[in-house]
């Protein structure tokens, strides 16, 4: 009866894990992006560049958009 109990437990947990590992897909018009589920309800998207890097004489200005 416990190997019976782990078993479902087991599958119980699994199909949790598989409902959840849809691809996060992001698609913004010129590029799309793939996000990291790293924490429970928590979806991480990386390296999506939103201005241009504040070098030289953009340092301590406002962002310029790209």
């Amino acid at each position: 009866i416990l190997n019976v109990a782990l078993f479902l437990l087991g599958l119980v947990f699994s199909s949790d894990v598989l409902a959840s590992s849809a691809p996060n897909i992001v698609d913004v018009g010129y590029a799309r992006y793939l996000g990291n589920k790293s924490y429970p309800n928590t979806v991480a998207y990386l390296g999506i560049p939103y201005a241009e890097p504040p070098l030289a004489e953009l340092r301590w200005r406002a962002p310029l958009p790209l």
